[in-house]
């Protein structure tokens, strides 16, 4: 929750009247969270979803296949919160395996070229 409201505060500095129409994500990708343990690492995650929330803020939570499946408790985490899942692939695996879940975009690779511009490549539905 602290690193929510510090950021809760750089925004009303920075962004105040620019709204964020794709939202705020927690990147979820260090290994120091994931050795929090899933339970841990789920509450960390819904603590600063709820703050954001709190604040009217449009936010969830970015994280690997991988991550979502073996670091997280998801079943601690609404399915209101929505998931940015990064899955290399063709298929947005954990889309078609968790149809519940809201999974909004999906970076699909990280080795896109736009104009000559190395970017990440991610489809929002």
């Amino acid at each position: 929750a602290n690193e929510a409201l510090w950021l809760l505060d750089v925004m009303r500095t920075y962004l105040s009247g620019v709204e964020l129409k794709a939202g705020i994500w927690l990147d979820i990708e260090e290994e120091s969270q994931k050795a929090l343990g899933s339970d841990k690492l789920a509450s960390v995650i819904m603590s600063w979803i709820n703050t954001m929330n709190a604040a009217n803020i449009y936010a969830g939570v970015y994280a690997s296949y991988d991550t979502f499946t073996n670091y997280v408790n998801t079943n601690m985490i609404p399915l209101y919160v929505p998931f940015f899942v990064a899955n290399y692939d063709k298929t947005n695996w954990y889309k078609l395996e968790h149809p519940e879940r809201n999974v909004p975009i999906w970076q699909y690779s990280d080795t896109g070229n736009i104009g000559g511009i190395a970017v990440d490549l991610d489809v929002m539905y």
